[in-house]
């Protein structure tokens, strides 16, 4: 089974080092194998890494819902890669909710909806699970 994967998108002002500080300060080890920083805790583990720079104009698949949540050109996108153990939706809301503090980001969730952070925070109060993917209506 593939493992879900979330991205974080940044404009302009994120800062690679000190996202990945970011990311040991919640207790990661940055550079570890080959992924830019990996954060593990009760069982749960995210795998982070960070894609190449968008270029300007460059046009791939949520381009445009990019630049509309986030008001800026994207230019910077962070992956991170959830196991299946334990509980790591939350391990990865720490890591969107800190970085959020520090730069304006949207959230791509695994079904390619894409969340600003006042988004992802309502999301966050309201539910236990499902963090990074929209509801899917309930079969009964």
């Amino acid at each position: 089974m593939a493992k879900p994967v979330a991205f974080l998108v940044f404009g302009e002002d994120w800062d690679q080092k000190r996202f990945i500080q970011l990311v040991a300060d919640l207790g990661g080890v940055p550079d570890a194998h080959s992924w830019d920083a990996i954060l593990t805790r009760d069982g749960a583990t995210i795998w982070i890494a960070v894609t190449p720079p968008l270029e300007p104009g460059q046009r791939s698949r949520n381009v445009e819902a990019y630049e509309e949540a986030l008001g800026s050109p994207p230019r910077h996108k962070v992956s991170l890669q959830l196991s299946s153990e334990g509980d790591p939706e939350w391990l990865a809301a720490e890591v969107v909710v800190a970085a959020a503090e520090k730069w304006n980001l949207v959230v791509e969730g695994f079904d390619g909806e894409v969340l600003t952070a006042a988004e992802f925070d309502k999301r966050l109060v309201k539910r236990k699970h499902d963090l990074f993917q929209a509801r899917r209506p309930r079969q009964g």
